[in-house]
């Protein structure tokens, strides 16, 4: 079963590349994120100094992320949608699901979206330091896009990193 971290945004992204990724990740102090999410440091500092990224088009199309010490051939998928496709996907999102976005700010971000950056996580990735690189990333780009996160059908303020309940 697949879990999304995904970033929504309002305005484009421009021309995003691993390196932006590996700039935006350089910030993070992985022993402290580790800690948040109940994790033990060294877990976390074994994955900041594991994290790679690979995009074998050159066009942050479809990028592989990994972070696993102990499991190195093991990836997370990056899926991203610009323009139309991520119009359409925001717009299945909004409309072709049962259960609706969480919020009217969710929904304003949806009907607006231009850009949209998906991580393909597995429970494995989930439970451990991936997940927490992740969601992370995903903040970082909806700020630089102007957007909202979601992730586990819940919806983040990327500003903020505090979740946007009903409204």
């Amino acid at each position: 079963m697949s879990i999304w971290i995904s970033a929504w945004c309002t305005r484009p992204l421009g021309q995003l590349t691993v390196n932006d990724m590996l700039d935006a990740a350089a910030q993070f102090n992985y022993a402290t994120l580790a800690d948040l999410w109940s994790l033990p440091d060294d877990e976390g500092a074994a994955a900041g100094a594991a994290l790679r990224f690979e995009d074998p088009s050159g066009d942050f199309g479809s990028v592989q992320m990994y972070c696993r010490p102990d499991n190195p051939d093991a990836f997370i998928q990056i899926e991203r949608a610009q323009g139309d496709a991520a119009r359409m996907a925001a717009g299945e999102r909004l409309y072709g699901s049962s259960t609706p976005p969480g919020s009217n700010w969710a929904r304003d971000i949806l009907s607006r979206t231009v850009d949209l950056v998906t991580f393909d996580l597995k429970q494995d990735d989930e439970a451990g330091m991936g997940g927490v690189i992740a969601w992370y990333l995903a903040m970082w780009l909806g700020v630089r896009g102007d957007g909202a996160v979601s992730y586990n059908e819940e919806w983040w303020d990327p500003r903020t990193h505090q979740q946007v309940g009903d409204g």
